[in-house]
């Protein structure tokens, strides 16, 4: 196996902990999106395609009368297990809608919102990807680098957005009951995850974001085209790397970091402690992270309906949240797993562990800041404290979970300012007003969440 096919497939590896990693820290995210992709109903909108046998069942439902309960009997009777969950949802809510019972999902109908909670429509999601790709169009058309840098970057990912959003049309929402929804993406269900783009197709997707990041040579396009890249390094995206960051970011800590990780992917001990001690010498931190906040405020966003924007909120900050993975890779190997007793290694450890928990504004950076800390050695109080912060960060996610009507005017409401307020602004800057704004200390907070959120405490 030759170097780029090893770090190919370190960096797929590399890929694969992030995403789980970002999977905990916002399940609620993840939980929607899975929710929300759903399967489409071509018959109900009138579109000429071959009806499937699934179609026209659903279509007999819909006609059907007075023998619904019979009906429900006869097709849960068929027992098939991909689809088992799904009828069962479609019937419960076409049944409930048939007797004349309200099923609420804020500016569509009775029966269009039964569908959509069955997860038998895509209402919405269409809009939000024509929406999304309208805004990209805007942005890419400005004459000013970092406009036209951002609307590249949602440029390289439509294609990943629209391939995710066909891949998760196979999963099938449980109404509200969550319970349901963890058991199907339990790690024993063997679910099958949505495949990650192919290379080749990464790199064209990103090769204009790149062509301008090294025209500009701006850190922030720079790190854009990184990002849009993905770790692959072919094809356009060999024209770019990490060391093109540092390179224009000589004093900011966490594009050395970034550099010590690509190192250790690649078994360079001496290129990794090298980097890692030019971000120890740093004084700046700063992922930079596109800002598809600006992307959420486009007044063309603003204009759709509530539904909508649900769906473009929670992608943007999907696609956000995937950004703010702490590139400790490097550092967690250098002061975890080398198990040396050298005293240098200790003192870079410790630089660099605080400078992570001072600077780094996501839950996953503090998480690790803790870690590490424990590691070293750091005074019971400071852990304690810095252990309160992540419990009030991870409930105020835990409180973003949806009530039981989901998709209500409230709810969606509620649930895409969330998304918008991280779009905007840092985990922990959110949880210190959050403390601010109550009038209590840290730690009476913390100990409220630990109450509502047994969880929490473990």
């Amino acid at each position: 196996m030759n170097s780029d096919s090893k770090q190919t497939k370190n960096t797929s590896r590399r890929k694969r902990i992030a995403l789980v990693a970002a999977v905990v820290v916002i399940g609620v995210i993840v939980a929607y999106l899975f929710q929300s992709q759903a399967n489409i109903l071509p018959k109900y909108f009138g579109k000429s395609a071959p009806a499937s046998p699934r179609d026209k069942e659903v279509a007999a439902l819909i006609n059907a009368k007075p023998d619904i309960a019979t009906y429900a009997q006869a097709v849960q009777s068929k027992k098939t297990p991909s689809i088992d969950s799904a009828w069962q949802a479609i019937l419960t809510n076409l049944k409930a809608l048939l007797k004349g019972d309200k099923v609420e999902v804020c500016g569509l109908s009775d029966f269009d919102a039964a569908l959509f909670i069955a997860g038998d429509s895509e209402i919405g999601i269409s809009a939000a990807n024509t929406t999304l790709a309208q805004v990209k169009d805007k942005l890419v058309e400005s004459d000013k680098p970092r406009e036209q840098a951002l609307g590249l970057y949602m440029q390289a990912h439509l294609v990943e957005w629209a391939q995710r959003n066909a891949e998760q049309r196979k999963y099938r929402i449980c109404g509200d009951n969550f319970d349901c929804f963890f058991k199907i993406m339990a790690p024993d269900q063997s679910v099958e995850w949505p495949p990650e783009i192919k290379p080749e197709v990464r790199a064209a997707a990103a090769a204009p974001l790149v062509k301008l990041a090294l025209a500009e040579r701006d850190p922030a396009i720079i790190a854009a085209a990184i990002y849009a890249c993905g770790g692959i390094y072919n094809n356009a995206c060999k024209s770019i790397s990490i060391a093109d960051w540092v390179a224009v970011d000589h004093d900011n800590a966490a594009a050395w970091l970034m550099l010590a990780d690509a190192a250790h992917a690649r078994k360079d001990v001496a290129g990794q402690i090298d980097a890692l001690r030019r971000a120890a010498a740093a004084s700046g931190y700063d992922l930079r992270v596109p800002p598809l906040s600006v992307a959420a405020n486009f007044d063309l966003m603003k204009a759709q309906s509530p539904l909508t924007q649900f769906h473009i909120s929670h992608q943007l900050a999907a696609s956000h949240i995937t950004t703010l993975l702490s590139p400790t890779y490097a550092l967690v190997n250098h002061c975890i797993h080398d198990t040396s007793p050298d005293d240098t290694r200790k003192t870079l450890c410790d630089t660099l562990t605080n400078k992570l928990f001072q600077k780094d504004g996501s839950l996953v950076g503090l998480s690790t800041a803790i870690h590490l800390g424990k590691k070293i050695g750091w005074d019971e109080a400071r852990l304690k404290s810095m252990q309160d912060e992540k419990a009030v960060g991870l409930g105020r996610l835990y409180d973003a979970f949806p009530g039981s009507n989901m998709f209500s005017c409230q709810e969606l409401a509620k649930n895409d300012q969330f998304n918008r307020k991280m779009l905007s602004k840092s985990e922990r800057a959110i949880g210190r007003k959050l403390v601010a704004d109550s009038g209590k200390t840290l730690a009476d907070v913390a100990e409220q969440y630990r109450v509502k959120y047994p969880d929490l405490r473990k």
